[in-house]
């Protein structure tokens, strides 16, 4: 397998497909037609998921983030060899290119962030699916977290939640994402929203810089760049993490090209995720030399970071959460990114048939 940054080609076309995606299904901006009426799903009611008998391409766009570590140590571990496929993976700096190319039919999987545009592209037809969930914070010792200016918790400029309101948050992206999701649900708890706040896109590598200048108040910072903003004193963890704990508001989209096409292709892919949340991934695995090799070499991350972030936690099914879903769900139709009256079913988004027949073929 092959860790590639992505060709000037591949861009240009995610571009292209973003936007027009995002002309059709609200992204970032909010200009959906009504949805389509429910149809038949488009995924196959059973699966082949016998072991395969030669070498499958397969081709994954991610984002990097240790929250997402089963592509990158499924590498490293050889998990891809194990269940006979070349994947090659494409890094993207956010998923929403990613997922776009999955749509399209271009890319067999796509790795990251659940936003807003994936469930407005299921809601309008497009034939994508949630097959799996990723890394979840661990409230007693978390790996990401929401942080506030040292100055002013030390001030009492800011002593709750309600004090945020006016005030400069950052998060990368906009309402709709996965981290304006889990920082609206922290800001919840002083009855302040999207709406209240001046938000700032920022990418995590970016805001200890921003922190030290004085550029935002607060920020959503995810591993391992956390550590980093901990580590200079110029921000604090702030809020209730107990309120994200859990979360897994990141996961794995198949598309048709794997669940329709090459179904037997699809419980391979996924299998060799599930063997790595299992295996590689269980707890204690921050203590391993070599899982931390995989991200230093292989995702290019900053080894102090990597190897001082605290762990998160993968299940081992790699479960996607019905509660989650609707909640993500009617945060996004309550900010307006999400034009359906209600959240979609659960089993609209998850391929729970796909998901049965790959764990049946683990016992």
């Amino acid at each position: 397998m092959r860790l590639l940054l992505p060709k000037s080609g591949l861009i240009a076309f995610a571009a292209c497909a973003s936007l027009m995606l995002g002309a059709l299904f609200g992204y970032p901006m909010n200009v959906l037609a009504p949805p389509a009426a429910a149809e038949d799903s488009p995924w196959r009611t059973s699966y082949d998921c016998s072991p395969l008998t030669k070498i499958e391409q397969v081709t994954v766009g991610t984002a990097l983030a240790l929250s997402v570590g089963t592509p990158i140590t499924a590498e490293g571990a050889g998990r891809y060899t194990e269940e006979k496929l070349s994947a090659k993976t494409e890094i993207f700096p956010t998923t929403q290119n990613a997922v776009a190319l999955v749509a399209a039919g271009k890319l067999d999987a796509a790795v990251g962030g659940l936003s807003s545009n994936v469930f407005n592209s299921i809601a309008n037809g497009i034939p994508l699916a949630v097959v799996a969930a990723y890394g979840q914070i661990d409230a007693s010792n978390p790996a990401g977290g929401f942080m506030v200016r040292t100055d002013l918790l030390d001030s009492g400029t800011i002593r709750t939640m309600k004090d945020l309101k006016g005030r400069t948050v950052a998060f990368p992206g906009t309402v709709g994402s996965p981290s304006a999701y889990l920082t609206e649900l922290l800001l919840a708890e002083g009855d302040v929203t999207y709406r209240d706040i001046k938000h700032v896109n920022l990418g995590y590598s970016d805001m200890l810089a921003a922190f030290q200048n004085q550029r935002v108040d607060a920020a959503y910072v995810a591993a391992p760049f956390k550590v980093g903003v901990e580590q200079s004193n110029v921000a604090r963890p702030f809020g209730n993490v107990a309120l994200v704990a859990g979360q897994s508001s990141t996961g794995i989209l198949f598309g048709t090209s794997l669940l329709r096409d090459r179904p037997q292709v699809a419980c391979a892919l996924l299998r060799a995720h599930l063997k790595t949340a299992r295996m590689d991934l269980a707890p204690g695995y921050s203590k391993r030399g070599d899982i931390a090799k995989y991200f230093v070499e292989i995702g290019k991350m900053p080894e102090t970071l990597v190897r001082s972030t605290p762990e998160y936690r993968y299940d081992p099914e790699l479960a996607v959460s019905e509660k989650t879903m609707a909640q993500m769900q009617r945060m996004f139709i309550a900010d307006g990114v999400l034009n359906i009256p209600s959240p979609l079913p659960y089993e609209k988004i998850v391929p729970l048939q796909f998901r049965k027949a790959v764990l049946d073929s683990m016992k």
